[in-house]
């Protein structure tokens, strides 16, 4: 078979270990994978040159629309692909208008159209968005964010206790697994922490809920600093500071 590129000699490196061989690509796709020679339209010579799989990077902000200059889909998309990353899924907040309604992803597909790389793109949940997550979901967005502290720009509004936290995690359960894990693994235990907040204001002794959203953020890889956060702006004046120096002897 006569591919339209071939990729000639390289170091592939591949799930089995780094391999020297010939990729065939056809239609956009590697479609062969071969240690004997292939023939193609187009020969690139890769001998002496390490071949990776692209990198997927799950978390950008390209802010296209609205906040170009800040960085958009163009420069974004190419830096992206001059370090080795071909697909990217872009963050819902710092383009304007933010990714919380079918209007504002189409807006965004729109100015997607033409980077460098794949793309897809995350939903936001915010207040008084729940009845837009049916629509971004079939829409095609791979899953949700949600702040529950100030976000940093004021149209992406953050969820605060717990009714507004609740609401979306009971959209997401009957979503496929890969679509709701960043919910159904932050968002819960963050529900939890500020319902018992909510109930008690008392910092006097550990509440059980902060000790468990501790012991989450650590096996999670958040190392604490969620709570650190989330805490202090849950509590008014002085409770804040002492809160502050509470949660430290917890997540450290």
């Amino acid at each position: 078979m006569r591919y339209e590129v071939v990729v000639a000699g390289g170091q592939l490196v591949t799930g089995q270990g780094v391999v020297e061989g010939h990729l065939g690509i056809a239609g956009g796709r590697i479609v062969a994978i071969a240690q004997e020679p292939l023939s193609g339209e187009e020969m690139i010579d890769a001998r002496h040159r390490i071949i990776l799989p692209g990198a997927v990077d799950l978390h950008v902000h390209f802010n296209d629309p609205g906040r170009v200059h800040w960085e958009g889909w163009g420069p974004g998309s190419r830096a992206a692909a001059s370090g080795g990353v071909t697909s990217v899924v872009e963050m819902p907040l710092n383009c304007l208008p933010p990714t919380t309604s079918m209007d504002a992803l189409r807006r965004k597909r729109a100015a997607a159209r033409g980077g460098w790389v794949d793309v897809g793109f995350w939903g936001g949940a915010v207040p008084g968005n729940l009845g837009e997550l049916a629509g971004l979901h079939h829409g095609g967005v791979f899953g949700f964010k949600a702040f529950l502290v100030d976000s940093g720009v004021p149209e992406f509004g953050f969820l605060d206790l717990p009714t507004r936290i609740l609401a979306p995690i009971r959209f997401c359960r009957p979503l496929p697994p890969q679509l709701r894990w960043r919910e159904s693994r932050f968002l819960p235990a963050c529900a939890e922490l500020a319902a018992e907040l909510a109930r008690n204001r008392s910092i006097a002794r550990p509440c059980p809920a902060l000790r468990r959203q501790s012991a989450f953020c650590n096996r999670s890889g958040w190392l604490g600093r969620m709570v650190a956060e989330l805490v202090p702006k849950s509590l008014p004046g002085t409770r804040a500071a002492q809160c502050k120096q509470h949660t430290k002897h917890l997540v450290v």
